[in-house]
């Protein structure tokens, strides 16, 4: 079997969908996207295709090593993020000519079901306490909502104060909830933030501090005994390495669609659990993303919830199950999705609808800048 082709698809709301195909007529799909830069990760993607065409897509480890050690500059979102959808690509074409889910080559499944949970309140974060009881309704025990709009260096008591109320809200309606800090909260206001959550028990902080910054996240821990959650703008386990080595961190989040794809996340993972700390795939994508991200939830024993992205605040064009011929695979019962029991990825994409979708063109997303009331600039 050997690699023919490549093609992309930019879809709505904000996703870039990848089809490699071969000479046996298997084809399997990845998800390549930085979120906003779609046309940047199309065009590395092309530029890292040419050394896959002629190939033997059942080489993933190799095929990797030629793309992230065949030229000489590497890293970073944007190659990071085509290596990732062209390797999950890869594990589609091995477990579909093989008949067996992803899972089943990674070392066989860790579990039976795996928990997830949904995004309620939006970017700047409102009506959260409706939004946990209609999780709650939809079968989710557990939900991910933004801390707050943007702060200020210094900011406000008022404003800490407002974000410890929304997460008592949700709390009180019988959810479990994941306070995302988005990298957008100073150290100083983090840390005073951190402590004035604690009293309602948040699931995980996310990104309390920017990548970046690792001394702020070592600051900040001191602060609080929520559990720090990190990882969805690292790439790599080189990227990972020193976090962990920290000892600062307790959830990692790597996303399967920007840190290198599924087997480099689960030695991502296997690092992680050398260090007991759980994982937390970071995936408010679509379904490729998704179901590449549950093959690894399946065999990774420290995996512990899986992010997903249905009815999230971006997908206002289009949602999850909208270019997915079964939704069967993503359904949600009493908290958990089931474990996949389909080859490849185990989601079957409606190849139509992306053609229709991506030929009627999709809409360039960009993520909003704000500012602060001065004027300045501030983090998203």
């Amino acid at each position: 079997m050997r690699v023919t082709a490549l093609e992309l698809f930019a879809v709505p709301p904000r996703w870039l969908f990848l089809k490699v195909s071969t000479d046996e007529g298997v084809a399997g799909w990845g998800e390549p996207i930085v979120e906003g830069r779609a046309a940047t990760v199309a065009a590395a993607v092309g530029e890292l295709g040419e050394q896959l065409i002629g190939r033997d897509p059942f080489r993933i480890e190799d095929l990797f090593q030629v793309m992230w050690r065949g030229g000489f500059y590497r890293g970073g979102p944007v190659l990071c993020s085509a290596i990732s959808g062209i390797e999950q690509a890869l594990w589609d074409i091995k477990g579909r000519a093989l008949g067996v889910p992803a899972w089943e080559l990674l070392g066989g499944r860790a579990r039976d079901r795996v928990r997830v949970y949904g995004w309620i309140g939006g970017d700047r974060p409102e009506e959260v306490a409706a939004g946990a009881r209609a999780a709650r309704a939809a079968g989710l025990g557990a939900v991910k909502m933004n801390a707050t709009a943007e702060l200020h260096y210094l900011d406000s008591d008022e404003r800490v104060e407002a974000a410890a109320e929304r997460v008592a809200a949700v709390r009180a309606e019988g959810v479990e909830v994941a306070v995302d800090f988005h990298g957008r909260v100073h150290r100083a206001m983090a840390k005073r933030l951190a402590r004035a959550l604690e009293p309602h028990d948040p699931l995980f902080l996310e990104e309390p501090a920017l990548p970046e910054h690792p001394e702020a996240l070592r600051e900040i821990a001191r602060h609080t005994s929520s559990p720090i959650a990190c990882g969805e703008r690292l790439y790599t386990r080189w990227g990972f390495k020193d976090v962990l080595a920290s000892g600062v961190v307790d959830v990692i989040q790597p996303d399967l669609s920007h840190a290198g794809g599924l087997l480099e996340c689960r030695k991502i993972a296997a690092m992680a659990e050398a260090f007991d700390v759980a994982v937390a795939p970071h995936c408010p994508l679509g379904p490729i993303a998704l179901a590449a991200s549950l093959q690894l939830d399946a065999c990774t024993p420290n995996a512990v919830i899986q992010e997903q992205s249905m009815g999230i605040h971006y997908n206002d064009a289009a949602d999850l199950l909208d270019y997915v011929s079964d939704p069967a695979p993503f359904a949600i019962a009493d908290g958990h999705m089931a474990v996949p029991a389909g080859p490849g990825l185990g989601v079957e994409i409606d190849e139509q609808r992306v053609r229709d979708a991506a030929a009627a063109g999709a809409p360039a997303w960009r993520n909003p800048v704000w500012r602060n009331a001065d004027g300045t600039v501030a983090d998203w």
